[in-house]
């Protein structure tokens, strides 16, 4: 058994059909983008049925509509945001461990310990996680 809302495009087929021919300029001559079609739409359905220009765009996606990527003016020439392509900067915290010289490796000199067999002292430790400094 199927819950939940159905989609404005099963319950409303004409829409679609009314979208598509808006998109690919069948309605006279005019390719309009999908939020032209939503503001020309308004003036024949009620806005309570109108898909929004995203929920369009998901449609084209998914192959709902006759209307394909290419058929749209601007969504094929976009380029990505060059901002958001980049790769994080990765911070550096100091030599690699790997860079040390091998005397260290030997033990032979005291003084030299892994951080993970240092323990600091419990009172300072206990009132900074508590929020008593």
């Amino acid at each position: 058994m199927q819950c939940g809302r159905k989609p404005i495009y099963w319950s409303f087929p004409e829409i679609v059909t009314k979208l598509d021919s808006l998109l690919l300029g069948k309605v006279d001559g005019i390719k309009y983008s999908p939020y032209a079609t939503t503001q020309k739409l308004e003036e024949v359905i009620p806005t309570e049925f109108i898909p929004c220009e995203c929920t369009i765009y998901t449609w084209i996606d998914k192959g709902i509509m006759q209307t394909k990527n290419v058929d749209l003016m601007s969504k094929t020439t976009r380029k990505n945001d060059p901002k958001s392509s980049k790769a994080p900067v990765k911070r550096v915290l100091g030599r690699s461990i790997n860079e040390r010289p091998t005397y260290i490796d030997s033990r032979s000199e005291i003084g030299y310990f892994e951080i993970d067999t240092v323990v600091g002292k419990k009172d300072s430790m206990d009132k900074r996680f508590n929020g008593l400094n």
